[in-house]
């Protein structure tokens, strides 16, 4: 990455209507910093530039922006509705006293921008797009090799920058903000509309701090996430998970499921269950379908394993889960047995950093 001037093409219209959103904002010029080849010239990283700003509001801040995920120079992509991906990252940083030079921010701020380039990367590699309230898990803390609690990412609406009908389509400013392993579960648990109105009581423009501990160490709002979840259920209606299989045997079947998706199926069946929605689970080859029913049972539809499920019994099935390697019967359901084998964590070296099970 280099931290010359990234702005270099006569034309690039998409490039100045992002511009041109921020201008209304900062008065000062940003800090730039650009990619040295371009995605479009061979290059590795997908985003094309980033520009970052200091900001005092709330708190001092760095606010990162990037270019890129949207259509800079011409219009290439059939959808005329939307620029490129539809969205540009962004995401605020601390800014320590006398942190204000180039110098500073490639020292000590450069992972914000890798991070950024990563999630674009697997964004362009395969056309899965994010959104408002979509989440990813890290695997890692968001800062490699540091102690920090944050090592996930959900994603919000930047308070400051609304959307944009740009000359090649619309697009929004997505913004990334880090949580704890136990504020994505409860995300899951409950939806991420509810969980982003807890943050921003203390923290409006999400400003991701990444020495900071969980919400979720507040009585209080352990108690507004539950009740939450017990009124409105979880909104996640699927989850993919790697180890996850199931093979039939006559009139038996073995339903097998990495242990660390254990505490997520814990949290999330209930909770979708118990009001009338279908959980999804995806795997690697196989798919899984648990629905509420007035009778317990399994079949397989279409390759994929249905479990219905009586509302009443959807807790009780979810509390015989562990995160243990073992073989589970759950009375409720004849000739089924749900099968949990261990999980390797990965670190983005391919270094087993956590066995879980």
């Amino acid at each position: 990455m280099s931290d010359v001037e990234i702005h270099t093409d006569d034309l690039a219209p998409g490039w100045d209507a992002i511009d041109n959103s921020l201008a209304g904002l900062y008065s000062e010029e940003p800090l730039h910093f650009g990619t040295i080849v371009k995605y479009r010239m061979g290059g590795p990283d997908p985003i094309d530039g980033f520009s970052i700003f200091r900001s005092d509001k709330q708190a001092p801040h760095w606010h990162y922006v990037t270019y890129g995920l949207t259509e800079l120079y011409e219009k290439e992509s059939p959808d005329e509705e939307f620029s490129g991906y539809g969205f540009e990252f962004t995401m605020r940083i601390p800014r320590a006293p006398g942190d204000d030079s180039e110098a500073d921010l490639t020292d000590k701020l450069v992972w914000v921008m890798s991070l950024m380039q990563n999630l674009a990367r697997y964004v362009f590699e395969t056309g899965n797009c994010f959104d408002v309230g979509h989440h990813i898990d890290l695997n890692s803390p968001i800062l490699l090799e540091s102690n920090s609690e944050i090592r996930a990412v959900l994603f919000a609406e930047d308070a400051e920058l609304a959307p944009v009908d740009g000359p090649f389509g619309q697009f929004q400013f997505l913004q990334l903000f880090g949580i704890t392993l136990d504020e994505l579960r409860a995300v899951k648990q409950w939806n991420s509309r509810g969980m982003l109105e807890l943050f921003r009581k203390t923290n409006p423009l999400l400003i991701t701090d990444i020495n900071r501990k969980s919400i979720l160490n507040d009585a209080s709002v352990r108690q507004a996430i539950e009740k939450g979840s017990e009124e409105e259920g979880s909104s996640t209606a699927s989850l993919f998970v790697a180890e996850a299989d199931w093979q039939t045997n006559g009139n038996a079947c073995i339903f097998a499921l990495g242990a660390f998706a254990v505490d997520d199926l814990r949290l999330i069946l209930p909770a979708r269950i118990c009001h009338d929605r279908e959980l999804f689970i995806r795997g690697k080859d196989l798919s899984f379908r648990f629905i509420p029913a007035e009778q317990n049972a399994w079949k397989v539809e279409d390759d994929t394993l249905e479990i219905a499920l009586r509302k009443e019994d959807a807790k009780a099935f979810a509390n015989m889960l562990q995160p243990k390697v073992g073989m589970y019967e759950f009375p409720g359901l004849s000739n089924f047995k749900l099968r949990i084998e261990k999980t390797e964590i990965k670190n983005n070296k391919g270094e087993v950093v956590e066995v879980i099970g």
